[in-house]
C-alpha cells in the first residue's frame, strides 16, 4: 500500500545513517510530513545511544531548520517485548535465516507494522551484507526519479520473502551510503549524517566496537573515517583474527605461512 502525498510517511528511525538520510530527504528536499516509528530493545546495547542520537538530531535539526518542527511528528515507540507474537511471520524469518543470515530485527519489525496496521519505510542501502541480495531478488522498483522506492513483488506472495517483507518500501535501496553523502553534501545537511550512530555493541566509552555486523558494513562500505583508531584496529584485528582461525583448520598451509612468517623475520635481523 502506497503512502499519498498528503498523508504522513511512515519512517522506522533509527538515528542511524541510513534511515536519517531519509528523514532529512523527507523534510527537507521534499516537505513532506513524517512519523516516525522506533521499536525498543532492551535487550541491544546500542539502545540507549540510538535514542540520545534520535535526540540530538531533533534538537539541532529544529534550532537549525525551525519549519521542519511542524513536519516532523512525535516518533511513536513501541516495546518489542509487547509485539504480539505472529507464528506466520516468525516461521517465514526462521526459514530465510537458515538460507541467508538476516538481522533478527526484520522479524520484529514486521511483527510491528502487521500489529499496528502500517507500511513504513525501512532504509537499507544498497552495499556490504546479506540484506541487499535479498532485496535483489525480491524486490522491484517502484514509482519515478526521486520518488522511486523498492518493494517485495506481488509475484512473490506465499513466499517466505512477501510473508515477512511486504509490510516494509525501501526508499534508499538504489543508493549506497557514498551517494547519500554526496547529495547531502551538495543539499547542504551533511552535518546533520555526522551524528548518527551505527554500532550495535559500543564500547564503554560510547565508541563503536568495529567488530559487529553494522561496524564491519560500514566499514566496508568506505565509511572507515567515522571510526576512531581503536576501532579500526579491532576491525582490522578481527579480519586477522578469522585469517588466523582458518589456518589453523588447514594444518599444512598453517605450517607454510609460519615458515614464511619465521624467514620474513630472519631476514629483518
Amino acid at each position: 500500500m502506497d503512502q499519498p502525498n498528503s498523508q504522513p510517511v511512515n519512517l522506522l528511525w533509527t538515528g542511524g545513517w541510513d534511515s536519517t538520510f531519509r528523514l532529512l530527504q523527507l523534510l527537507l528536499l521534499r516537505g513532506r510530513t513524517v512519523q516516525p516509528y522506533y521499536v525498543i530493545d532492551s535487550n541491544r546495547a546500542s539502545t540507549g545511544l540510538e535514542l540520545r542520537t534520535m535526540t540530538h538530531l531533533k534538537q539541532r535539526l529544529f534550532a537549525q531548520r525551525p519549519e521542519t518542527r511542524k513536519l516532523l511528528l512525535p516518533t511513536r515507540f513501541k516495546e518489542l517485548f509487547d509485539i504480539r507474537p505472529n507464528p506466520a511471520i516468525a516461521a517465514a524469518f526462521g526459514r530465510i535465516h537458515q538460507r541467508c543470515f538476516l538481522g533478527l530485527q526484520y522479524e520484529g519489525l514486521a511483527r510491528f507494522c502487521a500489529e499496528a496496521g502500517i507500511h513504513a519505510e525501512v532504509c537499507l542501502e544498497r552495499g556490504a551484507g546479506p540484506g541487499p541480495a535479498l532485496l535483489e531478488a525480491f524486490t522491484t522498483r517502484r514509482g519515478a526519479g526521486e520518488d522511486a522506492y523498492y518493494k517485495v513483488d506481488e509475484i512473490h506472495e506465499g513466499s517466505d520473502e512477501h510473508t515477512l517483507l511486504r509490510w516494509f518500501n525501501f526508499p534508499v535501496f538504489g543508493l549506497f551510503k557514498r551517494d547519500m553523502q554526496t547529495i547531502a553534501r551538495k543539499e547542504g545537511f551533511e552535518e546533520f549524517l555526522q551524528m548518527t550512530w551505527f554500532c550495535h555493541s559500543p564500547r564503554a566509552n560510547s565508541r563503536p566496537c568495529g567488530v559487529c555486523n553494522p561496524c564491519i558494513f560500514t566499514m566496508k562500505d568506505g565509511m572507515g573515517a567515522r571510526f576512531p583508531f581503536t576501532s579500526r584496529l579491532r576491525y582490522h584485528l578481527r579480519i586477522r583474527a578469522r585469517v588466523r582461525d582458518w589456518l589453523r583448520k588447514h594444518p599444512a598451509l598453517h605450517a607454510r605461512a609460519k615458515q614464511l612468517r619465521s624467514r620474513g623475520a630472519n631476514l629483518v635481523g
